[in-house]
């Protein structure tokens, strides 16, 4: 891919917003000046960070994701005993590494089951209705994240790219304007979905002109969002993405059914681990520090498969990509994998076939299939989608 950089400092006077903070129905308590430094473990593309609730001596997995909100599993929320009052629980306190949060109001509204295919139990999500109380700093080269209260404005003393953005309505993540090819466009800030650029599925007309190369299309999903009613996504990528100096040539992009209420493109952690992402929810300020290796995908190296877990604790296959070295292997949604590279594969272990189908140093990949017409060994070795 090629990137035409213009890293260039925008320096705006940002007027002070005193007081006390409010969100929808949330408030945290901090001390002026709170910083908290958390570790956080990447599993595909999900960051996970560990808490304790309300003192509990037992630490809770939470995704955090941009383009999500607070929840907690509705399960446990009733095991800890947490105030609740319809879809919603209060977790008093959450400590996250030795870095304290107060009176939060989650949603027991998720199923966290959507996220069986993690390999780990996820228990939580911390979204954007309490990040925002925040400067956060999401650091994945060292894997850190960074939640901040103070009011400098990031055009200080920052090299990157500095942009203001707007809240979105329903989750509160942060939205900036893009352009696409030739059409100018917004979209959400998503550290929860994988590829560089998702839009939705029922645009997929409305951007035929500025597609690069022929669209691929997968047999099952690939990716997918609760109460997805179809049953493909496309490939693509497009001609150009534009973000303020930033210049993309052929961006990677695929087109997928998102939920109405949050239907608008997104731009997701292929993209956003290329930088040093420092969100000022206070100011509406983003800033993009680039990585030095900058490199946004234009292509995929794959298997050409993605895998879930079914119901009976089973790894099974749910989409396949057109063209790719599992269609031409014969695999079928629904296939089940029962050893990857020699290693049993289940639902505890689907973790180790994440790792193999993520890392680009692995080029061939054995399976035994499992499926109505018996056992079946096959070798896929991985290689570009778009030829």
């Amino acid at each position: 891919m090629v990137v035409e950089k213009e890293f260039i400092m925008k320096r705006k006077k940002i007027g002070h917003l005193g007081g006390i903070l409010f969100a929808v129905n949330l408030f945290v308590a901090l001390l002026p000046g709170a910083e908290g430094r958390i570790g956080f473990e990447q599993i595909g593309h999900l960051i996970i960070v560990k808490g304790a609730i309300n003192q509990s001596e037992k630490l809770y997995n939470f995704v955090v994701d941009t383009g999500g909100i607070a929840a907690i599993d509705k399960e446990l929320a009733g095991e800890l005993g947490l105030k609740q009052q319809g879809l919603m629980a209060k977790i008093d306190r959450l400590n996250l590494s030795g870095f304290e949060i107060e009176n939060i109001f989650c949603s027991t509204a998720f199923n966290f089951k959507h996220f069986h295919a993690v390999g780990i139990p996820i228990h939580g999500m911390i979204g954007s209705n309490l990040l925002e109380r925040f400067v956060v700093t999401f650091n994945f080269k060292s894997r850190t994240l960074v939640l901040s209260d103070q009011e400098t404005s990031l055009a200080d003393n920052r090299q990157g790219i500095l942009l203001k953005f707007f809240n979105h309505p329903v989750n509160n993540a942060p939205c900036i304007y893009v352009k696409l090819g030739s059409k100018d466009t917004q979209a959400m800030v998503d550290t929860g979905q994988p590829y560089p650029l998702v839009i939705p599925l029922k645009d997929y007309d409305a951007y035929k002109d500025v597609l690069e190369d022929p669209a691929i299309k997968s047999t099952g999903l690939m990716i997918k969002w609760p109460g997805a009613a179809t049953n493909c996504n496309y490939i693509v990528r497009l001609k150009t993405v534009e973000i303020d100096k930033l210049s993309i040539k052929h961006g990677l992009c695929v087109f997928g059914e998102i939920p109405a209420m949050l239907s608008m493109p997104l731009l997701g952690m292929d993209f956003l681990k290329q930088f040093e992402l420092m969100i000022n929810y206070p100011k509406d300020e983003l800033l993009l520090i680039p990585n030095p290796d900058l490199k946004i995908p234009d292509n995929l190296f794959t298997a050409g498969f993605s895998a879930t877990v079914n119901g009976a604790n089973q790894v099974v296959i749910e989409g396949i990509w057109t063209g790719s070295a599992a269609e031409k292997a014969q695999l079928r949604p629904g296939d089940q994998i029962m050893r990857a590279n020699f290693e049993p594969v289940s639902g505890v272990t689907i973790i180790k076939l994440r790792q193999l189908l993520l890392d680009d140093s692995i080029e061939n990949i054995q399976l035994k299939i499992k499926n109505e017409t018996g056992d079946r060994e096959v070798t896929l070795a991985k290689e570009k989608l778009f030829k």
